[in-house]
């Protein structure tokens, strides 16, 4: 149950800004309906480098980066004749062909070829830059990907950068902010642990304010200082230097909050908000 003070807190954050469903295409990952097939835990060399993608899970996402450590993925979306894969990537689907041959889709489908994905979704936008964040968190935890060296399969949900108003660094420090997380636990299903579930149709909800160059501008810098603290953190061995990039990436967090609590509007709710 919300009650009424936290309903009036939420229709106040949004306001009348514009659903990030209605500026962005949020979807979820690709679907292969034979992940064991597709899916490798060390990289698989015998196949050619571009038809392998690092997989990005819960399991190698924080909030705005993806660690370097993945499983692989084998991905050959844009062949449409098998004859056109290289013998060493035919082979191993034939290996798997009953398998691939007996997934639901492709049994319901007459003209579904038997060995690519069930449900390629959303592939013509991943040359774009785009957003993770995984199926379940505690807090929104959404990473940042400007190229496609990363795939992620149905448990993700991937907001792309289809809109040149709005950029996606802007919208990833909205969506990593305190307030959108606030709002998110009225949106989102809460299960066992304090832990959220995070759907493409629940974050779509998420309202994300039309913002002039400026404005997106100053909080994009703070995006940019955040990425690279995050990523010099991430390869600093030295303990006691990670804790001073530790420190640095609170104070650039708490001036993205500081930002968009003033953007929203709503800076005298700041204790409630940060309070829940």
């Amino acid at each position: 149950m919300i009650n009424s003070s936290i309903d009036d807190l939420n229709k106040k954050i949004d306001g009348k800004h514009p659903l990030l469903q209605d500026i962005c295409v949020v979807g979820k990952g690709m679907e292969t309906a034979a992940d064991e097939v597709f899916l490798f835990g060390n990289k698989p060399s015998i196949f050619p480098m571009r038809f392998i993608k690092k997989r990005v899970s819960g399991k190698n996402i924080e909030r705005y980066i993806i660690k370097p450590e993945s499983d692989y993925i084998l991905y050959f979306e844009d062949i449409d004749d098998f004859k056109d894969l290289p013998v060493s990537i035919q082979e191993h689907l034939l290996k798997h062909k009953k398998i691939l041959a007996s997934r639901a889709d492709k049994k319901r489908r007459a003209s579904a070829m038997w060995w690519n994905y069930t449900f390629a979704m959303h592939k013509e936008y991943y040359h774009l830059p785009k957003l993770y964040c995984s199926r379940r968190a505690s807090c929104n935890t959404f990473c940042y990907d400007d190229g496609f060296d990363y795939l992620g399969f149905s448990n993700m949900t991937v907001v792309f950068e289809t809109n040149a108003a709005y950029s996606l660094k802007y919208i990833l420090a909205l969506l990593n902010s305190k307030l959108l997380t606030f709002r998110y636990r009225s949106i989102g299903k809460q299960t066992g642990g304090g832990i959220f579930e995070y759907f493409p149709n629940g974050v779509g909800k998420l309202p994300i304010p039309a913002a002039d160059k400026n404005t997106q501008n100053k909080i994009i810098s703070l995006v940019d200082r955040m990425l690279e603290l995050k990523k010099k953190e991430a390869a600093e061995q030295n303990p006691q230097a990670r804790i001073v990039i530790t420190r640095q990436i609170d104070g650039v967090d708490k001036a993205i909050d500081k930002a968009v609590y003033e953007l929203y509007g709503v800076v005298e709710d700041i204790e409630v908000i940060e309070g829940q």
